[in-house]
């Protein structure tokens, strides 16, 4: 575990570019879901490094608006649940290219990242408008939207899908939002608490 915990970052990129090497190397065999995918894949990686190391800081943005001391966390230790999400809900449409809805909670996480990035220059009081990994998210953002054009037009996408992979993605990220909490020691309703606070003081 401590080797996930210290490591875990560099073993998403070694992942991202095995899976990069591998559609560059049978481009032409690759469905569209899988492109867009493991492009997503490499999309998110990068933003990983951007929150956390260039520029870095989203964690301690994140301490401050939340009121967490996060100076005794083990390096590494809060970026293992986001690590573990992102190569779960990524690996699974590349298992089952087939399974429209777990593209699309794929690419619902990279619309959701692109907003909260945004809210967040105002939920965290930032005096420039850049939060810790802004660039990248709002790349997936766009990224994301024109994935899923691509897949209905294409009519991978059936009604169902929509709900389904909303269910998952909101679940899978509850789950990693638990997971974060319990590196803090702290329940996830006390962030609720704190992220409602923060919201009482912006409105005055």
């Amino acid at each position: 575990m401590k080797f996930l915990i210290k490591y875990n970052l560099s073993i998403l990129s070694a992942y991202t570019l095995v899976m990069l090497g591998v559609l560059v190397a049978f481009w032409d065999s690759f469905s569209l879901v899988l492109r867009f995918t493991i492009g997503f894949l490499g999309l998110i990686t990068l933003h990983e490094w951007e929150e956390t190391r260039f520029p870095g800081g989203f964690w301690e943005v994140m301490s401050g608006m939340l009121k967490i001391d996060i100076s005794r966390v083990p390096d590494g230790a809060l970026h293992l649940p986001p690590a573990i999400l992102i190569f779960v809900i990524t690996l699974l449409p590349l298992l089952f290219p087939g399974v429209a809805w777990l593209f699309l909670a794929v690419m619902y996480l990279g619309i959701f990242e692109g907003i909260v990035h945004a809210a967040g220059i105002k939920l965290t009081r930032r005096k420039k408008p850049y939060t810790p990994g802004m660039i990248t998210a709002e790349m997936m953002l766009v990224y994301s939207i024109v994935g899923i054009v691509f897949a209905v037009s294409a009519g991978l996408v059936a009604p169902l899908d929509w709900l389904l992979a909303l269910a998952f993605f909101l679940g899978g990220f509850l789950l990693m939002e638990v997971g974060v909490y319990r590196v803090l020691n702290l329940k996830l309703a006390d962030g609720v608490k704190a992220m409602k606070a923060n919201l009482r003081s912006l409105r005055g």
